[in-house]
């Protein structure tokens, strides 16, 4: 079965998956290893076979379950990182069910900062993030080209939504979810990934001495993972015009106040006023 690494784009999703290669690996980190403990859904390959078209998000959308039953043949438990809606469709399918789905890992981050790292991630302008940040049919993911061999290792159109109607979905579709503020991974690492490791333990071993969890979030701070990124790169690192976007740019340095544009720090805390005031993201 599956446990869940979701969030929004941009909310350092990427950052939890380090830690858990971390835990379950215990060797040198390597960035571009991620896959190994937790890989992508919903990638080209874990559809092949069910779907005759990667660019309709229609039949993705349809067969996520029977992707997920692919990818559980062999694995007892899977760890999948997602940006995907826990969506349910008029026909009454859905994302994800309990019969696939163990509990999940959410990961909220402050909108304002996300809609910058967004920004940033796509190298697109205030109008194009505007129409991406307050569309709920809104989706990300590689546009293929029709041949066979090209771009495997990238995801497929995945239906994110807005930063409000994700989390959203999450929280009411699982019961046994553990949901982690980016802002307090960055004030208190060793209280936000003992967390994870508690949470772990309800479904495998974990067996980890304190001193290995400090050296754990040391090698996987930003610093390491933008320093790491530089010199080997990153796969997952998004491309603009074919040149590589840096994937860790700013993290916890990223400032809305300084940064973005009032009308859209309004549109925002407008659009999204009670769950962000349900975070504490404003009062």
């Amino acid at each position: 079965m599956i446990i869940w690494i979701a969030s929004y784009p941009k909310s350092g999703n990427t950052w939890v998956r380090a830690f858990l290669n971390k835990i379950f690996l215990k060797e040198k980190f390597d960035l571009n290893k991620l896959g190994l403990v937790v890989e992508q859904f919903p990638k080209k390959y874990q559809f092949k076979d069910i779907i005759n078209n990667y660019n309709d998000i229609n039949q993705i959308l349809e067969n996520s379950l029977l992707a997920q039953e692919k990818i559980l043949e062999k694995n007892k438990i899977k760890f999948l990182k997602t940006h995907s809606l826990f969506y349910k469709l008029k026909n009454g399918k859905t994302f994800s069910n309990t019969k696939k789905t163990l509990g999940a890992i959410y990961i909220v981050r402050d909108p304002r900062n996300v809609f910058l790292s967004f920004k940033n991630h796509g190298s697109a302008d205030n109008e194009e993030m505007k129409n991406i940040f307050f569309d709920d049919l809104r989706w990300i993911g590689k546009v293929f080209d029709g041949n066979e061999n090209s771009n495997k290792d990238y995801s497929i159109k995945t239906l994110i939504g807005t930063w409000k109607s994700n989390l959203v979905s999450w929280r009411k579709s699982i019961d046994n979810l553990l949901l982690l503020k980016y802002e307090n991974l960055i004030i208190d690492p060793e209280k936000e990934f003992f967390k994870i490791i508690n949470y772990l333990k309800q479904f495998t071993k974990i067996d980890i001495s304190h001193n290995e969890l400090i050296n754990f979030i040391t090698e996987i701070n930003f610093k390491n993972l933008n320093k790491l990124e530089e010199l080997n790169g990153f796969s997952e690192s998004p491309f603009n015009n074919e040149k590589k976007v840096k994937f860790f740019f700013k993290g916890p340095k990223r400032n809305w106040e300084k940064e973005l544009d009032k009308e859209i720090i309004n549109k925002i805390e407008k659009e999204f006023y009670e769950e962000m005031k349900n975070y504490g993201y404003i009062k």
